[in-house]
């Protein structure tokens, strides 16, 4: 098992609209830069996410690692479950 200390720095972006494949949101960047503490010589590591309201992640950024909702159902106001696959 690999173990390191980091110091991490998050900064959070205005809300700006932003298109995937399931569609257009209002979403917040959060980028987090990681950098090493007992090897500073390693590069740091930088991951973005874009989170909408109600939604969640829609579009998530590390390095050469780009993902993105292909498809959203925001189902039943005020409830509902989360079914698994069968």
């Amino acid at each position: 098992m690999f173990e390191a200390r980091m110091r991490v720095r998050i900064t959070a972006h205005e809300k700006a609209k932003i298109k995937v494949e399931s569609g257009e949101y209002d979403a917040v960047r959060v980028d987090k830069h990681m950098f090493y503490i007992d090897t500073p010589d390693r590069e740091p590591i930088k991951v973005s996410h874009w989170i909408a309201p109600r939604v969640g992640i829609v579009k998530w950024e590390a390095g050469d690692l780009k993902l993105e909702l292909k498809s959203f159902d925001p189902g039943k106001v005020g409830g509902g479950r989360v079914a698994a696959d069968k």
